[in-house]
């Protein structure tokens, strides 16, 4: 049994190992737990009095922290950023009103569960995002055909939850300007939901062979 969670993963495998391989496409693990599931292992707990808008950025690109700040100012919210240990950039102790240092997976799970909306680069962020039917904006870490690329990660996941438009390629965009529509997450976890049976059926299936 093999698997991917991406389109480009399953073309790479079977590249090497020949087409007659069978590669099954799949979510990524995280999307295997429901929503009510995450809640029972990880209860729900207020992070902040206020509303705000959370920001986390692997990547240490400047224009897109400012950009989750401009949005934030624009919506007179709170922005607050969880800090990477993966990069530095020379605004992180400036640019958010408060600044998480160390948060451990409860609380990264109970920020993105408050936040009013969530901008990541962060592929597992964009998950628990749409698993938890948060409103997010996500962005590439790494430029286009840079060597540390993992844009098909976004790409295909935003391709399958039919979000594209939560992507954001212009890191200097005005908010002001910007017409914004809320991620329809009655569509979005219908094929969530879906996703999830499908990955389920599968290792139930690769468990149980004989």
């Amino acid at each position: 049994f093999l698997s991917t969670r991406e389109e480009q993963g399953k073309k790479l495998i079977q590249d090497v190992c020949g087409q007659d391989i069978k590669v099954e496409v799949l979510c990524d693990p995280t999307y295997l737990l429901s929503k009510q599931e995450w809640e029972e292992r990880i209860p729900t707990k207020q992070m902040l009095d206020e509303k705000y808008v959370l920001c986390y950025l692997i990547g240490n690109d400047v224009t897109q922290k400012m950009c989750a700040k401009r949005y934030a100012q624009k919506h007179g919210l709170k922005l607050v950023a969880l800090m990477s240990n993966e990069s530095v950039s020379e605004i992180d102790m400036t640019f958010p009103d408060l600044n998480i240092m160390g948060a451990g997976p409860v609380d990264f799970i109970n920020w993105i569960r408050g936040s009013v909306c969530f901008f990541t680069d962060s592929f597992h962020g964009l998950a628990f995002s749409v698993i938890h039917e948060k409103q997010f904006y996500v962005f590439y870490r790494h430029k286009s055909g840079a060597e540390k690329s993992r844009n098909s990660r976004i790409d295909n996941i935003i391709d399958m939850w039919g979000v594209k438009e939560r992507l954001i390629v212009d890191e200097k965009r005005d908010w002001d300007s910007y017409i914004e529509v809320p991620v329809d997450y009655k569509s979005v976890s219908e094929k969530v939901a879906q996703k999830r049976e499908e990955g389920l059926s599968y290792l139930k299936c690769a468990l149980t062979f004989n």
